[in-house]
């Protein structure tokens, strides 16, 4: 059962800090249930981490990707095809400041820059 709030639209969201971390620990098996019951209730999942630690084939992982959709900032050109399966064009690091990346969303990539405070 769901218990937690939501807001006015009564979306829900659940977010994933530092994905990499929490691999292979207790609570592994734990967010892998919470994350099937996510997909279920079409709650809006956001999971943060580094691209190496993102591109695994652990099965949290595999849930957490199969969306392919997300932002990957500052990346590498090996990126999209590690975290999305979807291929970024060519591309240099130096072409994405802080805040610059690839949105990427039903298999295609897009260049964007996010808001900084």
């Amino acid at each position: 059962e769901w218990r937690g709030t939501t807001d006015s639209a009564g979306r829900r969201v659940v977010i994933l800090d530092g994905v990499g971390e929490m691999l292979n620990s207790d609570a592994d098996y734990p967010l892998q249930d919470l994350l099937k019951v996510c997909r279920s209730e079409g709650v809006f999942v956001i999971a943060d981490g580094e691209s190496a630690d993102v591109g695994g084939s652990y099965p949290m992982l595999q849930m957490i990707k199969a969306s392919r959709c997300g932002i990957a900032l500052q990346p590498d050109q090996s990126d999209g095809d590690l975290v999305f399966r979807t291929s970024f064009p060519r591309m240099s690091r130096a072409d994405f400041p802080v805040g610059r990346g690839m949105l990427v969303r039903s298999g295609r990539a897009t260049r964007v820059q996010v808001a900084r405070p």
